[in-house]
């Protein structure tokens, strides 16, 4: 990879002649567009990794999301079966208190 001062040093010299001034202006072109390149492809590598590192956190933020709802659906789960349990001891004690008032 070309510095730019590096650039600067080996091309930027003294010219002699109009022609040796437009030679120059052709070299200099030349390395403006090789630099444009070579910064364009700089881009698209770290957008590339920039996007692969995005889609890493989304797919974890997903796994996450998904052990949460686990979680939940099992935590409701639980509360339905206490709530069932509540009932049932509910209606044992109903039947328990109607089976003594007759009894009586």
């Amino acid at each position: 990879v070309t510095t730019a001062q590096d650039v600067i040093s080996e091309h930027l010299v003294e010219f002699g002649s109009i022609q040796e001034l437009q030679q120059q202006n052709q070299k200099l072109l030349a390395v403006t567009h090789q630099l444009a390149e070579d910064r364009e492809t700089e881009m698209a590598a770290a957008k590339a990794e920039y996007e692969e590192k995005l889609k890493q956190q989304a797919e974890a933020a997903l796994s996450q999301l998904e052990e949460i709802k686990a979680a939940r659906q099992q935590r409701e789960e639980y509360v339905e079966t206490i709530a069932r349990q509540r009932d049932m001891y509910r209606a044992m004690l109903q039947n328990a208190q109607a089976g003594l008032g007759q009894g009586a």
